[in-house]
């Protein structure tokens, strides 16, 4: 949802680039395209964490699929308000331990896009639920143990990117313009106070159920990187493509929570999870394809790639305009 209006505005670029300095022999993106625009998609991603020496949490992965649906209302040649809701499941594991877990979300947001003197601001804010459960593996201590726990979190989130782009002309046989840009994407995420319930092999209760504090874990990456954008025709229709490439920094990469054994009140030590990457290379392609005059089809990928692993990710979806 975050990206909502950055993928609008790469729709509307790819179809009609103008330079900065010509507002007044063509139209600026969307001038043709005011009033309503519906869309959905469905959407799918991985995402593989390396070990972490430093803190000793295990290799670990992840995946995700749901589905969006939302509006955006072109008010006008430079302003457009959009809302949007979805739903997602991502599964998750540690292949060496066998633990895993499950979280089903569900997500709200609202975007706008706005353009002046050649210059454009977006920006959205997200607001989800996430209904989580894990399950954790004891092996060799004396007893095998089972522990799950279950809980619901929160998070609010949103994006402001602020660019320019700027007309290359008719390159390769079509319209070609390059948008640098800039953008801070603030994560804030409640985690619930989480008991475990433990299971011993042998029978009866465990002795090594932890209880997870309560925990809010604060994100702050920015966006640094540019986009091309171009049109060209297939079968006679508008095909438009473009692609982005960025530097990610996290300014705060921690991800610890304070635990202490379920059986010994007052113990206390501190879990430390794995790290997100203070640095990494994300790159995000996209196709959007005219197959009538309000109806398109659209697709989108992005990688992400660090020292802390991969992730993987994907779009597809339909967009009416009228």
């Amino acid at each position: 949802m975050t990206a909502r209006p950055a993928l609008r505005r790469a729709e509307e670029l790819a179809q009609a680039p103008c330079p900065a300095d010509a507002a007044e022999a063509c139209e600026a993106p969307g001038a043709a395209g005011s009033g309503w625009g519906f869309w959905a998609n469905a959407f799918g991603g991985s995402q593989w964490l390396n070990a972490d020496a430093s803190t000793g949490a295990p290799a670990s992965q992840f995946s995700i699929g749901g589905g969006a649906f939302g509006a955006d209302y072109r008010a006008g040649p430079d302003t457009l308000v959009g809302l949007a809701v979805g739903l997602s499941n991502t599964d998750y594991w540690m292949p060496s331990s066998g633990a895993s877990g499950n979280a089903l979300g569900v997500h709200f947001g609202v975007y706008a896009a706005h353009a002046w003197n050649g210059f454009y601001v977006n920006g959205a804010l997200t607001y989800s639920v996430f209904n989580a459960n894990q399950t954790r593996f004891i092996i060799g201590i004396d007893n095998s143990e089972t522990e799950q726990s279950s809980g619901t979190a929160n998070q609010l989130g949103g994006r402001v990117e602020v660019g320019r782009p700027f007309d290359l002309g008719g390159t390769l046989g079509g319209q070609v313009a390059v948008t640098p840009f800039l953008a801070v994407q603030p994560m804030q995420l409640w985690s619930p106070r989480m008991y475990e319930k433990s299971w011993a092999q042998t029978g009866g209760s465990g002795v090594f159920g932890l209880t997870y504090q309560s925990r809010s874990t604060f994100s702050l990456p920015t966006f640094l990187g540019a986009q091309v954008d171009g049109q060209t025709e297939l079968a006679g229709k508008p095909l438009n493509a473009w692609v982005r490439a960025a530097w990610v920094h996290e300014f705060l990469t921690d991800r610890s929570v304070a635990a202490g054994f379920n059986v010994l009140p007052g113990t206390s030590f501190t879990v430390d999870g794995a790290r997100a990457a203070s640095d990494a290379a994300r790159i995000d392609v996209g196709l959007r394809y005219a197959v009538g005059s309000q109806t398109s089809q659209f697709a989108n990928g992005n990688v992400e790639l660090s020292g802390r692993g991969q992730a993987l990710a994907g779009t597809a979806g339909l967009r009416f305009i009228w």
